[in-house]
């Protein structure tokens, strides 16, 4: 068996290997200033997500519950979004759509990254070309296995791809019909094992 100390995330953005980095895609800062600008035309309150920090306007949220969770768990790791420079690490992005602006945003946000709608209004915007199934060929590159040999668990929009280009796509129980529908079986949900159960019927465990 092959074991696999690692970290893939930010949708495929950020990748490290026994405590190394291997790969971080970085937006760049000029790219960031645009989508700001898109954001705020748009009356979108966002998210910038990095491997390190992560940045907002607080105040745009309106005392949202998440924020105000992040605010708890994350500390001084949630950075105001006016200390965002040259330097800082952005791999991806969240939001909140405002439906008026739906079509504008996505149209103009296209020309950098691919916009993912969880529900109607929470989305995710990851730069173009880079997804979970992305992370998932990098760890197959890295450790030279055969991607047939690969498992995929998700629940989400953005499990998607990875759910289809894995050897083998588990959708989770309490995911969508989308996220089923791109599957190759459904396990029970998360809070009924899920991820122990399929395992168990592919005899991993």
């Amino acid at each position: 068996d092959i074991g696999f100390d690692g970290i893939v995330a930010g949708c495929g953005t950020y990748f490290e290997y026994e405590n190394r980095e291997i790969f971080n895609k970085k937006m760049k800062y000029d790219e960031l200033k645009e989508i700001i600008c898109i954001f705020k035309e748009c009356r979108m309150p966002f998210i910038f997500e990095g491997s390190r920090y992560l940045y907002t306007d607080v105040e745009a949220f309106g005392g949202d519950a998440y924020i105000e969770y992040l605010k708890k768990e994350l500390g001084e790791n949630l950075k105001p979004l006016d200390t965002l420079n040259e330097k800082s690490i952005v791999n991806k992005m969240c939001g909140i759509c405002n439906l008026e602006k739906k079509d504008k945003f996505q149209k103009e946000m296209g020309n950098y990254c691919d916009v993912i709608f969880h529900t109607d209004t929470i989305i995710e915007m990851v730069p173009k070309g880079f997804s979970k199934a992305t992370g998932i060929k990098k760890v197959c590159e890295l450790l030279d296995i055969s991607h047939s040999n690969t498992y995929a668990f998700g629940d989400s929009a953005n499990d998607v791809g990875m759910l289809r280009d894995a050897g083998v796509g588990v959708a989770m129980g309490n995911g969508s019909e989308t996220v089923k529908n791109a599957a190759d079986y459904v396990t029970t949900s998360m809070m009924e094992n899920g991820i122990w159960n399929a395992c168990k019927h592919f005899g991993l465990i």
